[in-house]
């Protein structure tokens, strides 16, 4: 694979700090208590030990090189 960079946008980059918007929210739980059921009393959702399950929603990389761009813009709708 070749990677190529865009140095005008790199440019336009601050020096410090970061070019992109991020949000850090402390949780104590990984669940939202207005996501779940009345009957959900568990206070949070995963395993304590054993497998656990990971779950990707989207396009990954062994599609991106097998999809032209049309398939890869309609998969990106659909989800």
């Amino acid at each position: 694979m070749i990677w190529t960079f865009a140095y005008d946008n790199l440019k336009a980059y601050p020096e410090c700090g970061s070019p992109f918007i991020y949000t850090y929210k402390d949780a104590t739980a990984n669940k939202t208590p207005e996501a779940a059921s009345a009957f959900d009393n568990e206070t949070e959702e995963g395993v304590d030990s054993g497998p656990c399950p990971f779950v990707v929603n989207g396009i990954t990389g062994e599609q991106l090189n097998k999809l032209g761009t049309k398939a890869l813009v309609a998969k990106a709708v659909s989800i």
